[in-house]
């Protein structure tokens, strides 16, 4: 079973990417906080797609906590350098997000207009 459920704060905003054939792809990288014996901070890539990825950049900003459910997605690569070492890139691919904190206002408008205040 491929299945993974975190919850932190998003280190950068999701950036947006238009592919070309009508889908869209957002990434963006999420801090994990550890806690325990081992204390400190975990950084994991998400994936979101179409939707859910344009909804994100829209409502969440750096720093913004976040619960994602998705699926681990990891990739062989060689690096372009002169070494060629061979790299692996491991991003989760988000099925669900729940939004944990209200989004910044100014991604959403006047307060008043929003927000009720």
């Amino acid at each position: 079973m491929n299945k993974v459920m975190l919850r932190g704060n998003l280190a950068r905003a999701v950036e947006i990417k238009d592919l070309g054939n009508g889908q869209l792809i957002g990434k963006s990288l999420m801090a994990i906080s550890r806690y325990g014996k081992r204390e400190g901070t975990d950084y994991v890539r998400i994936v979101l797609w179409g939707k859910q990825a344009l909804n994100a950049a829209k409502y969440l900003a750096k720093g913004s906590s976040v619960s994602i459910v998705g699926r681990l997605r990891s990739e062989f690569y060689e690096q372009k350098n002169a070494d060629g070492q061979v790299r692996l890139n491991t991003e989760v691919v988000v099925d669900e997000i729940e939004y944990l904190s209200r989004p910044p206002l100014a991604a959403v408008g006047t307060p008043d207009a929003k927000h009720g205040k």
